[in-house]
């Protein structure tokens, strides 16, 4: 509801089992979440952190109603701003950029381990305690 204009209602974009459910709801639903500790996400840590950004000037929006932030003439900058902002926050706290994994060629670019084509069956427990050692020394090029 923040995300629209003040007094717009809710949309019910899902159908569930056949009846229009509130967004909250069936996104809490879908990813198995508690729509009472979204809530609480939203009125303790996400709003203040929002807020603490309008006014900073970080993001451009209705401060009091914390709104207008995705409007088409402010969306590109708030979206650049927000950028800059995680930028910056991987590189005080030294994080990873977890953006990585979602990408078309994340395999290629982040070099992950060789996939097997089908299932490899060992003869003997020996013979798969030796397969999986050796996979996991390679892995992290640890030597025996």
């Amino acid at each position: 509801r923040d995300l629209l204009n003040p007094g717009d209602s809710m949309p019910l974009l899902f159908s569930i089992g056949g009846s229009q459910t509130p967004t909250l709801e069936a996104l809490c639903s879908r990813f198995h979440g508690l729509p009472l500790e979204a809530l609480a996400v939203d009125e303790h840590r996400l709003r203040p952190h929002i807020s603490a950004m309008l006014h900073s000037t970080v993001l451009i929006g209705d401060d009091e109603y914390l709104v207008g932030l995705l409007e088409t003439d402010v969306f590109d900058n708030n979206m650049r701003s927000i950028d800059g902002e995680y930028e910056e926050y991987l590189l005080t706290e030294g994080d990873f950029d977890e953006r990585i994994f979602i990408r078309s060629n994340a395999p290629d670019e982040i070099g992950t381990p060789r996939r097997c084509s089908g299932k490899v069956e060992f003869k003997s427990q020996q013979e798969t305690r030796v397969a999986v050692r050796r996979n996991l020394l390679n892995q992290f090029d640890s030597k025996p």
